[in-house]
């Protein structure tokens, strides 16, 4: 499992902490640790799909129990690593900000990489799928969204592979 001071560093290099006072923060960090993994930085956490999008148990038990030997001067990232964090903060733009369109964005990069595995094969499906689980999000919302993650050319592969 990776350590508390690998997320930590990764957290610190996006001008976070590892503060989960909050559902919100919680939520937030989750779906920034999911997004890191999508542009490259493995921190070796799986995510499954739950309430709110991708999830990660072993990063939530990470973060709240960490082994009490948190190296409190974080290593520096290598420019690779620079690489992902800054590629993703470009990404996510003002978004970055937002627990509730972090959520968004993960959930429906989550279920454009995974939903063919559960019988969500097209566009439609997915949409329809993410709107019955997360009614607070408008057609609109989703709809850029889906648009920004289309441009971007990250997940062509995927959304290629959809009917």
């Amino acid at each position: 499992m990776t350590s508390y001071d690998e997320v930590a560093v990764y957290l610190k290099n996006l001008g976070m902490d590892t503060n989960l006072g909050t559902f919100a923060e919680r939520v937030r960090v989750q779906k920034m640790v999911y997004m890191l993994k999508q542009f490259g930085a493995d921190l070796g956490f799986g995510f499954t799909w739950y309430l709110r999008g991708p999830y990660s148990p072993s990063l939530t038990k990470t973060l709240f129990n960490p082994t009490g030997e948190e190296d409190q001067s974080l290593r520096q990232l290598n420019t690779k690593e620079l690489e992902v964090v800054n590629a993703m903060r470009n990404f996510l733009g003002s978004d970055f900000y937002s627990a509730e369109r972090m959520e968004l964005m993960a959930s429906l990069v989550y279920l454009i990489k995974h939903g063919p595995e559960n019988d969500l094969q097209t566009r439609a499906k997915i949409i329809r799928f993410l709107r019955e689980e997360k009614p607070q999000y408008t057609s609109e919302e989703i709809e850029q969204v889906w648009q920004r993650i289309s441009v971007s050319g990250m997940w062509n592969d995927e959304l290629s592979r959809l009917r």
